[in-house]
């Protein structure tokens, strides 16, 4: 009897060990299911950031995009503008090179006018001297 008592006792003690082992690992369980929930939530916001950056680099790439194109256009633009301005300023040029012609000969038409104003002149006085001297030899 003492003999079964002592398996007894020693069957109770082992069902305490098996029973603290037990409980020992469904706390390990529960604890590596509740960081496994943590690591799943924790996925999920990382899911959503990345979905968002994905978005946000979709978004940068078509405004790049979009700002080469006006670059594009603006620099078109100005090679344009910078065309014109060329042409531009060869036209100022010939003009000016045309004004200087013509005050060249304004110059040369106003001594012309000056030179027969003198001679207008000399006539003049001519025709005065030549009718006096008609009108006082008759």
């Amino acid at each position: 009897v003492e003999e079964m008592a002592n398996q007894l006792n020693a069957s109770s003690k082992k069902v305490e060990d098996l029973e603290s082992n037990i409980s020992a690992i469904t706390e390990e369980k529960q604890a590596a299911m509740d960081k496994n929930n943590e690591l799943s939530r924790q996925q999920s916001e990382m899911q959503v950031k990345h979905d968002s950056l994905g978005s946000q680099l979709v978004a940068a790439k078509v405004k790049h995009e979009t700002l080469e194109t006006e670059l594009s256009q603006y620099t078109e633009k100005l090679e344009y503008v910078n065309n014109d301005k060329a042409s531009f300023i060869s036209t100022i040029a010939r003009l000016e090179s045309r004004i200087q012609k013509q005050d060249e000969e304004s110059i040369e038409l106003n001594a012309q006018i000056v030179h027969l104003s003198s001679q207008v002149s000399r006539l003049t006085q001519d025709r005065d001297k030549l009718s006096k001297e008609i009108g006082s030899s008759a």
